[in-house]
Protein backbone atom coordinates (compact mmCIF):
# COMPACT_ATOMS: atom_id res chain seq x y z
CA UNK A 1 0.00 0.00 0.00
CA UNK A 2 1.19 3.87 -1.10
CA UNK A 3 -0.14 6.86 0.87
CA UNK A 4 -2.16 9.48 -0.86
CA UNK A 5 0.98 11.69 -0.91
CA UNK A 6 2.88 9.16 -2.93
CA UNK A 7 0.58 8.78 -5.20
CA UNK A 8 0.10 12.53 -6.09
CA UNK A 9 4.15 13.00 -6.02
CA UNK A 10 4.25 9.50 -8.20
CA UNK A 11 1.36 11.29 -10.70
CA UNK A 12 2.76 14.32 -10.65
CA UNK A 13 6.03 12.95 -11.90
CA UNK A 14 4.19 11.08 -14.98
CA UNK A 15 2.42 14.79 -15.76
CA UNK A 16 -0.76 13.10 -15.12
CA UNK A 17 -1.51 15.05 -12.04
CA UNK A 18 0.62 18.37 -12.72
CA UNK A 19 -0.19 21.77 -11.17
CA UNK A 20 -2.56 20.28 -8.09
CA UNK A 21 -2.22 22.88 -5.51
CA UNK A 22 -4.91 24.97 -4.83
CA UNK A 23 -2.72 27.87 -6.35
CA UNK A 24 -2.42 26.88 -9.61
CA UNK A 25 -4.89 26.27 -12.35
CA UNK A 26 -5.18 22.67 -11.80
CA UNK A 27 -6.45 21.67 -8.27
CA UNK A 28 -8.13 18.45 -6.80
CA UNK A 29 -10.76 18.68 -4.67
CA UNK A 30 -11.81 16.56 -1.45
CA UNK A 31 -15.41 15.63 -2.05
CA UNK A 32 -16.02 13.03 0.36
CA UNK A 33 -13.88 11.33 3.31
CA UNK A 34 -15.02 8.52 4.58
CA UNK A 35 -13.69 5.29 7.18
CA UNK A 36 -15.26 2.01 7.21
CA UNK A 37 -15.23 -0.42 9.70
CA UNK A 38 -12.25 -1.75 9.08
CA UNK A 39 -10.15 1.23 9.77
CA UNK A 40 -9.72 2.25 6.24
CA UNK A 41 -10.46 5.63 4.91
CA UNK A 42 -11.40 6.40 1.28
CA UNK A 43 -11.22 10.12 0.43
CA UNK A 44 -13.02 11.32 -2.98
CA UNK A 45 -11.68 13.95 -4.99
CA UNK A 46 -12.39 15.80 -7.93
CA UNK A 47 -10.21 17.70 -10.35
CA UNK A 48 -10.49 20.98 -11.82
CA UNK A 49 -8.98 23.25 -14.23
CA UNK A 50 -9.59 26.95 -13.78
CA UNK A 51 -12.42 26.28 -11.23
CA UNK A 52 -13.86 24.25 -13.96
CA UNK A 53 -14.36 20.27 -13.60
CA UNK A 54 -12.69 17.68 -15.29
CA UNK A 55 -15.05 15.03 -16.78
CA UNK A 56 -13.44 12.15 -15.66
CA UNK A 57 -11.02 13.86 -13.43
CA UNK A 58 -12.36 11.44 -10.10
CA UNK A 59 -9.59 10.19 -7.96
CA UNK A 60 -10.59 7.97 -4.98
CA UNK A 61 -7.72 7.31 -2.27
CA UNK A 62 -7.70 4.38 0.36
CA UNK A 63 -5.78 4.15 3.06
CA UNK A 64 -4.92 2.52 6.30
CA UNK A 65 -2.77 4.19 8.92
CA UNK A 66 -1.36 6.44 6.34
CA UNK A 67 -0.20 3.80 4.02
Amino acid sequence: LVSKGDVIQQLSKQSQLKNYSANKPDTLRLVSSTTDELGFTHSKYHQYYKGIPVIGGTMIFHEKEGL
